[in-house]
């Protein structure tokens, strides 16, 4: 797919080890529609994603501490 062609090289290891590594909870926040859960090799290494676009989030986009 076109969204897994523009990952930089060495994200999705990133993220693994990191998860491995650490008890968190990963996230997205952002202003666009993007969703990092629906590209297959993100999909398991992200628990939830806030947008913009998001019911009842708007007007709190970002840089708002609001969306965070």
């Amino acid at each position: 797919a076109a969204s897994e062609a523009t990952l930089y090289e060495g994200t999705t290891a990133a993220l693994a080890e990191i998860r491995s590594r650490y008890d968190v909870v990963v996230g997205a926040v952002t202003n666009g529609r993007g969703d990092p859960r629906v590209i297959p090799s993100l999909r398991h290494l992200f628990d939830f994603c806030v947008s913009s676009e998001d019911d009842g989030v708007f007007p709190h986009r970002k840089p708002s501490p609001t969306i965070f």
